[in-house]
């Protein structure tokens, strides 16, 4: 019998396909602006994804979480500007209430997931995320936190998927045995595979192909059927 089903975030429950990165750097050279100092965009633009770029690799590669606030108290140094406390979270608040803006849920969520409360199934996020505060800010803002019972990001434990750690951390988290555990995400490497070598049933959503084996699925309210047949 299953009782608890996790969930990565971001493309399994969050549709970021709509995300203008444009919009947000705009905003953020704006402010940089506002706050007195004089440089031209293309400029801001060319030094802050080389930065952002250099740490989306490290974190890639080393397996360890970094806060945003790093890469961009570089980007303001490397540009001459003074990374004071207010600009930079001025920054980031004012980025991410665009990003906020475009997000949405994917149409198979909600439904899956009340399905999954009246089941008194348990139900959790495990996430790749800079910043946990912002990652519940937008599950708030969607109308998902009353169905989470809990949240586990690379940002608070401090690894990122597919580190094994953080999925031996997940497990001794949750009072099941791990035969009554299911994951399903969107990245096979960070999602699927780890939960597999550890005995943990992992299924790969994939909305857009028409691929079937028995770990695929095409949409989220397959979930029924899946708890059912164990």
């Amino acid at each position: 019998m299953i009782k608890a089903v996790l969930f990565d975030l971001y493309l399994t429950l969050i549709d970021v396909s709509g995300v203008n990165q444009e919009e947000q750097d705009k905003a953020a050279y704006n402010i940089i602006r506002e706050f007195g100092y004089n440089l031209s965009f293309e400029e801001f633009k060319e030094v802050f994804k080389k930065v952002y770029d250099k740490w989306r690799e490290f974190r890639q590669t080393a397996l360890i979480e970094v806060n945003p606030r790093v890469w961009w108290q570089e980007t303001l140094l490397k540009l001459g500007v003074t990374p004071n406390f207010k600009l930079l979270e001025t920054i980031l608040k004012e980025r991410h209430k665009i990003f906020l803006k475009q997000i949405k849920l994917y149409d198979d969520v909600k439904t899956a997931l009340k399905a999954l409360r009246e089941k008194s199934v348990l139900i959790g996020i495990m996430s790749n995320c800079s910043d946990a505060n912002y990652a519940r800010e937008e599950l708030d803002y969607l109308g998902l936190s009353s169905y989470i019972d809990f949240f586990i990001s690379s940002a608070e434990y401090g690894r990122r998927k597919p580190d094994i750690n953080l999925f031996l951390h997940v497990l001794s988290s949750i009072p099941f045995a791990k035969e009554e555990i299911i994951m399903i995400g969107d990245d096979y490497k960070n999602d699927i595979e780890p939960w597999r070598r550890l005995g943990v049933k992992a299924y790969l959503i994939n909305r857009k192909s028409g691929d079937s084996n028995d770990i695929i699925i095409h949409t989220l309210n397959e979930l029924n059927n899946i708890i059912q047949s164990f």
